[in-house]
């Protein structure tokens, strides 16, 4: 059960004692990103609020940068051809650049054809190309669709704001001519919000040597927040001295907003109250260095098992998932970046709940085989890493109901159940499978 502040922190009593100490815790000329034919054209990608934080990447992002394809169209020309790229905005409307409509031959008052590539089944409807949502490609290049019917499993993107994010880390997704029919991500990192004459404000993005000629339309997901901050645009070419490739330009989700008013800002609050700090909230977790380096410190050492005590409401989960999980994930550990964290809470059943969360076989062969089997493919210094988050609920069950439901079914009552998911993590504790436990 992740860690506290500066309260008390003690060991658990009993044979538990030896096993886990105790821790205290006017619009340039620029090629145009998106046909996917090198078209000359504007500006690029985007990214949210606030200072770059390393642990952060894949924290937020991850988890929406996952869900981003389902949000995301391919628009067509004639003949099949990409256009570009488009993202769901809201329920029924996508957004694009101007430049990718009329590079499927759209107008202002027509229609485009488009498709939901990772929505398998899923029908591929027409876009009716709105006139109030048009702004020509040689100024703002902004174009709304309107959909007749919007697939089952399609989700709006959530927006946020590209202002205050330089040093964010973002990533697109695009369906560039060199990649397979269902496109592929692209990354890059938020630079600065520039003025751009007609075209109003310019995100422009560094290392974004993945956006290429296909990304145009693209939504720019900040991976700091888990927000869609901008919208592909443009890439820059080379100078006659090779120099200038992998510098991107976005429009700025603000400007989205001007063209659709009903277009809600998505706020990150970096206050949880009694919530607790999760990865994705890496970002505003501060305060516990010490604790966090205390955790890091027992885990290089090879240690086992860490348990970490404190009261309910001390910061234990949070310490873990905000502090301890991301630090490895930078690397804060000789090749803690490798290491393969399953995160789970006991539940009813412990070793179905991390099955669940990551680790196959945790129900059938048991915790140890489950492990050994889950670092039997990956390359020598992996480390598995079990999280049990309010391991404390391990201790405090069954509720009589649950202990008469498992005796009916013949199953062992919820002291067996404590008794054998007790006895597993012994065992992984005292093989020699690189694995560590926090508690």
């Amino acid at each position: 059960m992740p860690a506290g502040a500066n309260s008390g922190f003690r060991l658990l009593t009993g044979r538990y004692r030896s096993a886990f100490p105790a821790v205290r815790p006017g619009a340039p000329a620029w090629p145009r990103a998106g046909t996917g034919r090198g078209n000359d054209a504007r500006p690029c990608a985007g990214s949210a609020g606030g200072r770059g934080h390393g642990p952060v990447r894949g924290a937020a992002g991850a988890g929406r940068r996952r869900t981003l394809p389902a949000s995301v169209v391919r628009i067509t020309a004639d003949g099949g051809a990409t256009a570009g790229t488009g993202f769901l905005i809201a329920a029924d409307t996508v957004v694009t650049c101007a430049h990718v409509v009329r590079a499927a031959g759209g107008e202002p008052g027509g229609r485009v054809r488009l498709a939901f590539p990772h929505l398998p089944g899923a029908p591929r409807p027409e876009g009716h190309v709105l006139p109030g949502g048009w702004r020509a490609p040689e100024a703002q290049d902004i174009a709304v669709l309107r959909l007749e019917s919007t697939p089952a499993g399609a989700e709006p993107v959530a927006l946020g704001s590209a202002e205050d994010g330089r040093g964010h880390r973002v990533s697109s997704f695009g369906f560039p001519v060199q990649t397979q029919e269902g496109g592929h991500f692209g990354y890059g990192t938020a630079g600065d919000l520039l003025p751009a004459g007609d075209a109003g404000t310019l995100l422009q993005l560094a290392d974004a040597n993945d956006l290429t000629t296909g990304f145009s339309g693209g939504p720019v997901l900040d991976e700091a927040t888990g927000l869609v901050i901008g919208m592909v645009t443009a890439i820059t070419g080379p100078d006659r001295h090779s120099r200038g490739v992998g510098i991107a330009y976005a429009t700025p989700a603000r400007q989205l907003r001007e063209v659709l008013p009903e277009l809600a800002e998505r706020q990150v609050c970096p206050y949880r109250g009694l919530e607790p700090f999760t990865a994705e909230h890496a970002g505003w977790f501060h305060g516990r260095d010490t604790a966090v380096e205390e955790v890091l410190a027992k885990l290089g050492g090879q240690r086992r098992a860490v348990l970490l005590l404190g009261p309910s409401g001390a910061g234990k989960s949070s310490l873990v998932q905000a502090g301890v999980l991301p630090a490895l994930a930078e690397g804060r550990l000789p090749g803690s970046d490798r290491w393969l964290p399953v995160l789970a809470r006991p539940g009813q059943d412990l070793p179905a709940e991390l099955e669940q969360a990551g680790l196959p076989g945790a129900v059938s062969e048991g915790v140890l085989p489950a492990a050994e089997r889950r670092l039997a493919g990956e390359p020598a210094g992996c480390r598995l890493l079990l999280v049990v988050d309010q391991f404390e609920e391990l201790l405090t069950q069954p509720t009589p109901d649950a202990a008469r439901d498992a005796a009916r079914d013949g199953d062992g009552d919820g002291d067996e159940r404590l008794a054998a998911a007790e006895r597993q993590l012994v065992e992984l504790i005292g093989s020699p499978v690189p694995a560590s436990l926090v508690l």
